[in-house]
C-alpha cells in the first residue's frame, strides 16, 4: 500500500505530540555540520522531489533543499560529525552509501519503514531487536526516508544511496 509522505508526517506530529495551536519545533540536521535549521511553530511538513516545505504558525514558511540535510527530529539532539549518526531517542544510524543500513538502539526497534523521497512506502520490517540491518541492494541510487520506531517514539532520517 502506497502512503503519502504528507500523511505520514502529519500522523507523526499528531501521534507523537498531540495537537497544539502553537505547532511544534523541528530540528533539521546535516551529518557533516550538525544542526542546520531550527524551525518553530511547525504546523505542516510536505515534500517535493527536491525540498522539504514547512508551514509555520503565523503564515511563516520555509523551503529546505533535501540535499542540505540528512534527517530531522522533533527534539534537539547532539550530532556527531562521524558515522554512525545519532538520529534521536537513543537511536543511531549508519549507512555505507550503497547497500546496508545499520540501526542501533538502546531499546528494541519495533518497526522500520523505508520510503522513496516521493512518499512511496518501499519496505517495512519489524525486527524486534536492538541492532537490525536493512539491505537496500535492490533499490536504485537516490534519497530515501527511514522511519524507525523504538521505545514508543518514531525517528525519521534521510539517507542517500550512491
Amino acid at each position: 500500500m502506497k502512503r503519502n509522505i504528507k500523511f505520514l508526517i502529519a500522523v507523526l506530529l499528531l501521534s507523537s505530540f498531540g495537537t497544539s495551536s502553537f505547532g511544534k519545533d523541528v530540528y533539521v540536521y546535516s551529518g557533516e555540520g550538525g544542526l542546520r535549521h531550527t524551525l518553530t511553530g511547525v504546523r505542516k511538513i510536505t515534500f517535493t522531489s527536491t525540498e522539504m516545505n514547512v508551514a509555520q504558525s503565523g503564515n511563516a514558511a520555509a523551503a529546505i533543499p533535501l540535499a542540505d540535510f540528512d534527517f530531522f527530529t522533533f527534539e534537539p539532539k547532539a550530532i556527531s560529525s562521524t558515522f554512525p549518526q545519532e538520529a534521536g531517542n537513543g537511536i543511531s544510524v549508519s549507512f555505507d552509501g550503497s547497500n546496508v543500513l545499520r540501526i542501533h538502539s538502546e531499546n528494541t526497534i519495533s518497526n522500520v519503514e523505508l520510503y522513496s523521497i516521493q512518499g512511496t512506502k518501499l519496505q517495512t520490517e519489524k525486527p524486534m531487536q536492538h541492532n537490525p540491518a536493512l539491505s537496500l541492494a535492490s533499490y536504485p541510487a537516490g534519497a530515501y526516508l527511514v522511519n524507525i520506531a523504538s521505545g514508543g517514539k518514531i525517528v525519521t532520517c534521510k539517507i542517500v544511496k550512491k
